[in-house]
């Protein structure tokens, strides 16, 4: 298992050593670890590097978790 930081990939290997390969930003995983921690400040500072293309995930994850502002303040539509 390791993890490319300049293309924000995780690449892992089965017993067969067949390579799998998945999107993973750490951003990403950061924000959704301080905003479950109530650290909306750290949150913040994370946000401003996740693209734009992920917001809707975004939005999804903070309406789950009861941050409904929040997730309407970056819905694109």
């Amino acid at each position: 298992m390791g993890y490319d930081g300049k293309q924000n990939r995780l690449y892992m290997v089965d017993k067969n050593f067949y390579i799998y390969s998945y999107s993973l930003l750490l951003s990403m995983v950061n924000y959704q670890s301080a905003i479950l921690n109530e650290d909306i400040h750290g949150a913040e500072l994370f946000f401003k590097d996740i693209p734009v293309t992920q917001y809707q995930k975004l939005a999804k994850f903070l309406e789950q978790n009861d941050k409904k502002e929040m997730a309407f303040e970056i819905t694109p539509d």
